[in-house]
């Protein structure tokens, strides 16, 4: 379990990346996210059918979960003080939707899209959740990215 969720936490951007390169870093992250999730959807399924029937793999899945939206919350709560960061952002809540947003990357409708297409819109929903839009426009080629994805 603690493998996995060493696995799941490489995905997530630091506070730092986030800050010198917003879109860029959460398109880079939202990528590996979105080809990790596709290429092991039949593990995921099978591993969500087991889950059904067995309370100790649920009990796993549950705790490999909470790891993540801990990590996330974490990163959330670091960047919240900082300048260009939306003032009511609320780390624990936005830790739950991008939670439910990576889980779900591998299943309809988000495997309509293309990975590209998919990752990108993703950098561009937690963008513009977690940082002020005046912020965005100025980091460069990072801020036309979250342009296209309006």
């Amino acid at each position: 379990m603690g493998q996995r969720v060493e696995e799941i936490a490489e995905l997530l951007v630091s506070p730092s990346d986030l800050l010198s390169d917003p879109v860029g870093s959460l398109v880079r992250s939202m990528r590996t996210a979105v080809e990790r999730r596709r290429a092991a959807a039949g593990l995921l399924g099978a591993w969500s059918e087991a889950c059904v029937d067995h309370p100790e793999l649920r009990g796993q899945e549950e705790a490999i979960r909470a790891a993540l939206l801990e990590r996330l919350r974490g990163i959330l709560e670091a960047l919240a003080p900082l300048p260009g960061v939306r003032p009511d952002l609320d780390p624990s809540s936005l830790a739950v939707a991008i939670g439910g947003l990576l889980e779900g990357l591998h299943e309809p409708p988000w495997s309509l899209l293309d990975d590209e297409t998919a990752a990108r819109t993703c950098a561009g929903l937690v963008s513009h959740a977690v940082f002020l839009d005046d912020a965005l426009s100025g980091s460069g080629a990072a801020g036309d990215a979250v342009g296209r994805n309006r």
